[in-house]
């Protein structure tokens, strides 16, 4: 190989360093050339998984900067273009101090970052305490953005003239706020999905309220649904396994309210069934978020777009009738309180939970963090 041209070697290396970081690290052991020919893919793509990201980004963030100094005048500079960043403090630790060094080491990266990133996915695992509510302020705009899942995060940012997401095309909101918390930061989006949400920690109520403002219904006020997303033209939908709430009446009620939503959208508005049984401990759902989002990132990765893709047969437009449909009854009609689930299986191990509509979860191939 050390005998191939560097202009062949490198768009292959791009092609290769979707896993978030493994095979980078092999190219670089490989040889002197092979390292150099290399160098501009080093950290294309980059995942960091649980409670070590706090002391794997410091250290991250001194080799980018050496890299970049070391990078030959003429040369590009290797640049992050796919991040995906898990936070998951270990069960027992004082969450709310690792709370906030995980806010400042993500502040850290995400200014790194902001200039060339194109695909983030962001997951705060579950955390105790009402700081996790508290939003990210960001003070940098993402220019290159144009895809961005988030899950248990909110972002500010007061200090900006504009959105700091002026590019992003496609939002996907995991276990996160209504999605007319993310119009004023993310203007431009033109393909939105909502999964796992409401939880138990947020009311049906008040989220299927913030959906609504999509909708052309007689409750819908246009004008506010012409403000947020007027170039949106797709939605995808995906409720939360019934086992996330403690009554079945408040789950029946919240798919009822999204069914009769449905036809009010004032674009192609896809309600694809919940994924298999995420569990109802707080942490399940927080693990299952988790390795739901790294794998819908690897996709992404890896140019496949299946978080996007629903079948037709879930539109609002192929209805036949305003009976609930059966893949959205999901429930038995005994009681669900304080039902348990089995453990999320993590990368590695067994079949993962499958999910419907093109956003589900696959195996996912075990990877080496930076």
């Amino acid at each position: 190989m050390d005998r191939l041209p560097v202009e062949l070697i490198t768009p292959i290396c791009f092609l290769a360093c979707t896993d978030g970081g493994p095979t980078a690290c092999a190219l670089s052991l490989v040889s002197h050339h092979i390292r150099a020919a290399s160098r501009p893919a080093h950290f294309y793509s980059v995942s960091f998984n649980g409670p070590r990201v706090i002391t794997a980004v410091p250290p991250f963030l001194t080799r980018l900067k050496e890299e970049h100094e070391e990078t030959r005048r003429g040369d590009a500079p290797p640049r992050v273009r796919q991040l995906f960043v898990s936070v998951s403090p270990p069960k027992g630790e004082s969450q709310t101090m690792i709370l906030k060094v995980y806010r400042v080491t993500i502040d850290m990266l995400l200014r790194a970052v902001a200039q060339d990133v194109e695909t983030l996915s962001l997951v705060q695992s579950y955390m105790q305490g009402d700081q996790s509510a508290n939003p990210i302020a960001l003070d940098v705009k993402f220019p290159r953005l144009r895809e961005l899942t988030i899950s248990g995060v909110l972002f500010s940012s007061p200090q900006l003239d504009s959105a700091p997401f002026p590019t992003l095309r496609r939002l996907h909101v995991l276990r996160g706020p209504s999605p007319r918390d993310w119009a004023p930061l993310t203007p431009n989006v033109t393909h939105l999905r909502i999964s796992e949400v409401p939880d138990l920690h947020v009311l049906p109520v008040i989220w299927t309220s913030g959906l609504s403002t999509f909708g052309r219904g007689p409750n819908a006020d246009s004008a506010e649904a012409d403000e947020h997303y007027p170039h949106l033209q797709q939605i995808i939908v995906q409720p939360a396994p019934h086992t996330h709430f403690h009554r079945l009446d408040f789950y029946k009620r919240y798919v009822h309210e999204l069914w009769d939503m449905q036809p009010t959208a004032r674009v192609p508005m896809y309600l694809v069934p919940a994924d298999e049984d995420a569990g109802g401990d707080p942490w399940n759902k927080s693990e299952f978020a988790r390795v739901k989002a790294k794998n819908l990132w690897l996709a992404a990765v890896e140019g496949s777009g299946r978080c996007w893709q629903a079948d037709d047969k879930y539109a609002h437009f192929n209805r036949t009738g305003d009976d609930l449909p059966l893949y959205l009854r999901q429930w038995s009609e005994e009681p669900i309180n304080d039902m348990e689930a089995p453990p999320i299986q993590d990368a590695g191990e067994a079949a993962e939970p499958i999910a419907h509509g093109g956003g589900g979860i696959r195996d996912e191939v075990p990877t080496r963090t930076l």
